[in-house]
């Protein structure tokens, strides 16, 4: 049934199956519990059974904890978990071709690519390309960019964040990315600005086979001159 029973000595249990969960058994109206995940399965929400934020599932991970309470007999509704944005530490150098960002948590529902700075030693372009447990994906994009310098660009391979850098142009900006639907559906948002040079605004959607779990970012012609790039990561 995916009724999960909660043991009676006390308010707090590890849960080490993987079937999804779609109610918990009734410990008395009022009652306060705290579940621990060794892996993952599927919180699933219930108008009633087991109300979670938004009504969207929850997929659990080994090591997340969650908080519920019974307002009705059998009926729970979702209180708190461990789940919380955080700042990567940036990204800097001064050469190379790429860079990644690896191991998003698979909670991440919002995803925002920070630049402080971006250039290269020559006229260049930036890609980024989003991954998964299985690799990266690299068709399928619905992406859309406009530049002062290049127009209007569209393109399925990746999200092109930089169209027509120069040596000397130096981006600033933030593009983010957001979780749509439980289908892995990401949508963008963004803009970049190279001082008085180019200024461009992204926009765009992607739905990947799997969880997200990598961002890539690759420069053609030339390498990366200098570079400060940090994501900020939200359930």
């Amino acid at each position: 049934r995916g009724e999960l029973v909660h043991g009676t000595r006390g308010n707090l249990s590890d849960v080490t199956g993987t079937t999804a969960i779609t109610s918990i058994n009734s410990k008395g109206v009022g009652s306060l519990i705290t579940l621990q995940f060794d892996g993952a399965l599927t919180l699933t929400h219930h108008a009633t059974d087991l109300i979670l934020p938004g009504g969207a599932n929850i997929a659990t991970y080994a090591g997340y904890t969650a908080m519920f309470y019974e307002y009705a007999s059998g009926d729970w509704r979702f209180v708190a978990d461990n789940r919380a944005p955080y700042l990567t530490d940036p990204y800097t150098t001064t050469g190379g071709t790429s860079f990644e960002f690896t191991a998003l948590p698979p909670w991440a529902r919002r995803v925002s690519v920070m630049v402080a700075q971006m250039s290269g030693s020559s006229s260049f372009s930036v890609d980024t390309v989003l991954g998964t447990a299985s690799g990266y994906e690299t068709s399928s994009y619905v992406s859309y960019a406009q530049s002062s310098v290049a127009g209007l660009v569209s393109n399925t391979n990746s999200i092109p964040i930089c169209l027509a850098g120069l040596a000397g142009y130096n981006y600033r900006g933030a593009l983010t990315l957001l979780l749509q639907s439980t289908s892995n559906t990401w949508v963008w948002d963004g803009g970049f600005q190279a001082g008085t040079g180019d200024v461009e605004h992204h926009h765009g959607a992607k739905t990947l086979a799997d969880t997200l779990t990598k961002i890539k970012f690759t420069i053609t012609f030339g390498t990366f001159d200098a570079m400060n790039v940090s994501l900020r990561i939200e359930p």
